[in-house]
């Protein structure tokens, strides 16, 4: 009953952070989290916590998969990339994520090859458009970003690259994610290409994590390809083996 109650508030305060322009500093956002605090600590405290009800939500932001009378149309940029990209997974008539990715294409329904040929490239131009615009918004940074050197400006564009691959790749939010999408959700689906938008700056903090020397991790990624062919293969096992978390931090 504790975690149902713990679920519940955490839904809120999704809700809440989405629908207000203060985002999680929204008044019934920071009520919400102080609720939240009490009752994960309740086996210490025996305090049970019991949510308001003008904080109870009445619908939920369509990116968190509820039932359909439940949503509304979120406005924040997690609704704009849910719809967008679940428009193309509707639109085509692809089930997964992974196959407008890679453009590897499996679950499409079985047309004339060259029908199938024309969707399945129209598939992947509209993939492309949608990963250049959040590409920029990527790279879009503060006016003072223009003033900086072109180390510091890397610097922080892989901290952001790093904050966007924990968000998807992290268990706690891969965790929360599930949840929110509750067992009325239909099929539990996770979203991770969001963080492979700015996969040049990954590949920068891996290389440089595994201490490769005769690979400029500071140079563009296309520039990257000819040295990492060079890598030892034991090497190239270490790539696939071992966490990239590690280097995210």
């Amino acid at each position: 009953m504790v975690t149902e109650r713990l679920g519940a508030i955490c839904h809120a305060h999704v809700v809440h952070a989405d629908r207000s322009d203060y985002g999680a500093l929204d008044e019934n956002c920071i009520k919400l989290a102080e609720l939240a605090a009490t009752a994960v600590d309740f086996p210490k405290t025996g305090i049970v916590v019991t949510m308001p009800p003008h904080l109870i939500p009445k619908d939920y932001g369509d990116s968190m998969e509820k039932e359909e009378f439940q949503t509304y149309p979120s406005k924040k940029i997690l609704g704009r990339l849910y719809r967008k990209l679940n428009g193309l997974l509707g639109q085509y008539k692809v089930n997964w994520e992974e196959e407008v990715v890679t453009g590897h294409v499996w679950s499409m329904p079985k047309y004339k090859s060259r029908k199938q040929g024309e969707l399945k490239e129209r598939l992947k131009q509209a993939y492309t458009a949608l990963k250049k615009e959040y590409r920029q918004l990527f790279e879009n940074m503060d006016l003072e970003f223009e003033n900086l050197s072109s180390d510091e400006r890397n610097i922080l564009y892989e901290q952001k690259a790093s904050a966007w691959y924990q968000v998807c790749y992290h268990p706690k939010w891969v965790r929360q994610s599930l949840e929110l999408q509750g067992p009325e959700g239909g099929k539990e689906m996770v979203m991770l290409s969001f963080a492979w938008i700015a996969a040049d700056y990954l590949a920068r903090i891996k290389i440089r994590s595994l201490e490769v020397n005769f690979v400029d991790s500071h140079k563009p990624i296309d520039s990257l390809a000819r040295p990492l062919c060079q890598i030892p293969i034991n090497v190239i096992f270490s790539l696939l083996f071992r966490s990239l978390d590690r280097a995210l931090v």
